[in-house]
């Protein structure tokens, strides 16, 4: 009888970031070679950043607003990749990630505390209903400029199922109102994955670890920095 075989894609051994740019009100594309040039200097692994470019099968972003983070994924999936991490055109990495893809590889998912911004001010009442979240529970507002998924874990496979289809239901990352007098706006696939990883209590990673331009040269509670959104220059 002929042994068996078994193999394994190699992407799935290798870390992946991806992120996508447009030019829109912002010059997102020079930013985004901006954010290739610095990861480069820390970061040990592939690239999937597209330009102008969707991802397969998106809709446009006036369609359906920010689909292309949840299929950006899908299409790293596909090409094999397991742990993958987005990164928004803007960011700027500054030291090795590492840490970050243990506690993606840990938890499933890895995202990080917008401080500040409790969801109950960013979610609309259909997004409400399609996730099922308690606002009773005062759910947590992620930061969607970096967000990674270890697709080989369990619950991190679980939760980007539930985003990816909701991307797709044409009424979650839509923008609907609510009837919560705290409401500002609705935030699309920050305020979807949000409530999804409460549901899922993930603990998010504390403000700092990314911060905001205004905390680059001051720090933030002496926290590691391993991102910081910058301004296009």
């Amino acid at each position: 009888m002929a042994k068996k075989v078994f193999t394994i894609n190699t992407n799935e051994l290798i870390p992946c970031l991806i992120s996508y740019a447009k030019n829109g009100r912002e010059p997102y594309e020079s930013a985004l070679d901006r954010n290739k040039q610095e990861a480069q200097k820390h970061f040990k692994g592939d690239f999937i950043y597209l330009k102008n470019q969707l991802p397969e099968m998106c809709d446009e972003h006036t369609v359906t607003p920010y689909q292309f983070k949840p299929f950006l994924f899908w299409q790293a999936y596909q090409q094999g990749y397991r742990k993958i991490l987005w990164m928004d055109s803007t960011i700027v990495m500054l030291c090795d990630p590492e840490p970050i893809f243990e506690v993606m590889e840990k938890r499933g998912v890895v995202a990080f505390h917008n401080i500040g911004h409790p969801l109950v001010k960013w979610i609309s009442d259909k997004a409400i209903e399609t996730t099922g979240v308690d606002m009773d529970e005062h759910p947590e507002q992620i930061m969607a400029c970096v967000v990674g998924f270890d697709l080989n874990h369990e619950k991190g496979k679980e939760i980007f199922d539930k985003w990816f289809e909701l991307s797709q239901d044409g009424v979650s990352f839509q923008n609907n109102p609510s009837s919560n007098p705290r409401f500002i706006a609705h935030r699309h696939d920050q305020a979807v994955l949000s409530a999804l990883l409460h549901i899922h209590k993930i603990p998010l990673l504390p403000y700092g670890n990314l911060i905001y331009e205004a905390h680059e040269t001051t720090g933030f509670e002496n926290r590691v920095a391993f991102f910081i959104n910058k301004a296009i220059k």
